[in-house]
C-alpha cells in the first residue's frame, strides 16, 4: 500500500481511515472522488479492512464460551460473507435465500441459526436437510410443523424457542419485542411451548433466544438486556428442567448514525455482559453453554459509502436544492424511511471539494417522482456544485438490500470492495428488464 497522506477528515467520527489530499476525500490511499468517476454513480462501495477491524475489536473482549455470529439481514452480500467466514462464529439468516447463500459462501450448517416469522414449509425443509445449528422456533404452530417435517425427513431438527420478552429496555430504538409480537412467543406461554416440545422425537433443543430491539446506544440498556435474558432463561429451566446448549442474545448495538450521538464504549459493554453470563453459567452448572451475540449493523454500518453525483443545483423559496442522481430507491435508510421513524440527516461529505472551507446548507434529493426522496435537509457541505461526488456515510447496513432498488426501473448501483489499496466490482449495475 502507498502511503497515506493528506489531512484526516476532521467532524466525522467513524471507523473509516478517510482523509483529504488534494481536495478529494481518500479512504486508504484509494481516491474517492477518482473511484467514482472510474465506475460512475451511484454506486456501494465497502471497506473490508474496516468490517475485519470492527470484528476484532468485538471479538477480543469475548472468550471461550461466547460466540460472535453476523446478522446476514444487514449486508447479504456473498463477498462480505465471504470475507467475514474465517472471522465469525457463525450467522444468522432470516429466509430460506440467505441459508442458502451463507451455505454456498462456505458456512457450515452448524454455524447457521435461522430466525423469522413465517418460515414456509420449503423453508424449513431446507434447514432441516442441512441440519442446521438452530432454527428459533416463533410459535407453537411453527414447531409442529418442524416435527412434522423433521419426521417426514427421517431427520432430527435443532429447535431454540425464540422468546418474546415481557419487556423491553427502552433505549432500544427499534422494538421487537415487550408486546404483542410476530416474533417470538409470548414469555407468559413459553412453558407450554416446553412441555409440547418435550414429548416431539424429531426435535432437539437447542437453547432460548431473545431478540428484544435493535439501534442501542445505551450501554447500561444493553446490559439490563442481558440481565433479562438470563432471567428468564433460569425462570425457564425451573419450569421445564431443561437445560439449553445455547442462549442466544440477539444484538441491537446501536451505530452512531447522526451527528451529536456518542458511541457505545464496547470494551466496557462486552466485558460486563460476559462476567454476567460467566456467573450464570457458573451458579446453573452450565459450563458448556454457548452465549451467542448476533450482531449485524454493528460489523458493517461503518464500512459502507454510498456515493452520488450531483446533477442539479437550484433556489426553490428560500432553499438550496442539490439533486442527486441516486435517492431513496438505493437508499430507503438515510430518506428516513426505514427504522425510526424521527428522520435525521446521515453524516455526509463532498468527495469532490473536501479541502473548502466554505460550507453552504442544502437539501439533498434524489431523482425520483416522489416528495419522499429527500437524503439530506439543511446539511452543511463544503460548497456542493454540479458533477460533485456526495458521499452518504455509514451506509453498509440496511442500505442496498433494504431499499426499493426497482423504482421507476432504474439501474441499481453498483457495489465495489475496498481491500487496502485495491478496488474490485462485488455485484454490477443492472436494469429491472433483465430479470424478464
Amino acid at each position: 500500500m502507498r502511503p497515506m497522506h493528506g489531512k484526516k477528515l476532521k467532524g466525522i467520527a467513524m471507523g473509516l481511515n478517510l482523509r483529504v489530499n488534494n481536495n478529494h476525500v481518500c479512504l486508504n490511499a484509494v481516491d474517492l472522488h477518482a473511484v467514482a468517476r472510474k465506475y460512475g454513480t451511484p454506486l456501494f462501495l465497502y471497506d473490508l479492512g474496516c468490517i475485519s477491524h470492527t470484528i476484532k475489536t468485538v471479538k477480543q473482549y469475548f472468550t471461550d464460551g461466547t460466540a460472535l455470529y453476523y446478522s446476514v439481514k444487514a449486508n447479504p452480500n456473498a463477498a462480505i460473507l465471504a470475507h467475514m467466514r474465517p472471522l465469525i462464529d457463525g450467522v444468522d439468516v432470516s429466509s430460506g435465500g440467505e441459508l442458502a447463500l451463507a451455505l454456498s459462501v462456505g458456512f457450515r450448517p452448524g454455524q447457521i441459526s435461522f430466525a423469522a416469522p413465517g418460515k414456509t414449509d420449503a423453508e424449513l425443509s431446507l434447514a432441516i436437510t442441512h441440519q442446521i445449528g438452530s432454527i428459533s422456533t416463533e410459535s407453537l404452530a411453527e414447531l409442529k410443523r418442524i416435527e412434522k417435517i423433521a419426521a417426514t425427513l427421517r431427520k432430527r431438527a435443532n429447535v431454540s424457542v425464540r422468546i418474546n420478552p415481557a419487556s423491553v429496555p427502552g433505549k432500544f430504538m427499534v422494538k421487537m419485542g415487550g408486546g404483542p409480537s410476530q416474533f417470538g412467543i409470548d414469555e407468559e406461554q413459553c412453558a407450554d411451548v416446553f412441555r409440547c416440545l418435550k414429548k416431539m422425537p424429531h426435535c432437539r433443543y437447542t437453547g432460548i433466544h431473545v431478540y428484544s430491539g435493535t439501534q442501542c446506544l445505551d450501554e447500561e440498556a444493553l446490559l439490563e438486556n442481558v440481565r433479562y435474558v438470563l432471567q428468564v432463561s433460569a425462570q425457564m429451566m425451573k419450569v421445564t428442567s431443561l437445560k439449553p446448549e445455547r442462549i442466544n442474545f440477539g444484538g441491537g448495538f446501536g451505530v452512531t448514525y447522526h451527528s451529536g450521538q456518542k458511541p457505545l464504549n464496547i470494551e466496557r459493554v462486552c466485558s460486563r455482559a460476559r462476567r454476567q453470563i460467566e456467573v450464570f453459567k457458573r451458579e446453573n452448572g452450565l459450563s458448556r453453554m454457548t452465549a451467542i451475540f448476533e450482531l449485524g449493523r454493528y460489523l458493517v454500518a461503518e464500512a459502507g459509502i454510498y456515493i452520488a453525483q450531483v446533477v442539479d443545483i437550484k433556489q426553490s423559496r428560500g432553499r438550496t436544492i442539490c439533486t442527486l442522481d441516486g435517492g431513496l430507491n438505493h437508499h430507503l435508510a438515510a430518506a428516513g424511511r426505514f427504522g425510526p421513524l424521527l428522520r435525521q440527516n446521515f453524516k455526509m461529505c463532498n468527495l469532490s471539494n473536501a479541502g473548502s472551507a466554505a460550507r453552504k446548507r442544502v437539501t439533498l434529493t434524489g431523482p425520483l417522482c416522489t416528495a419522499f426522496d429527500i437524503l439530506g435537509e439543511k446539511v452543511a457541505i463544503a460548497n456542493p456544485q454540479i458533477g460533485h461526488y456526495i458521499a452518504i456515510l455509514n451506509s453498509g447496513a440496511y442500505a442496498y438490500s433494504a431499499s426499493p432498488l426497482f423504482f421507476l426501473s432504474r439501474p441499481t448501483p453498483r457495489e465495489l470492495l475496498v481491500n487496502g489499496a485495491s478496488v474490485s466490482i462485488a455485484r454490477e449495475s443492472f436494469t429491472p428488464d433483465l430479470l424478464n
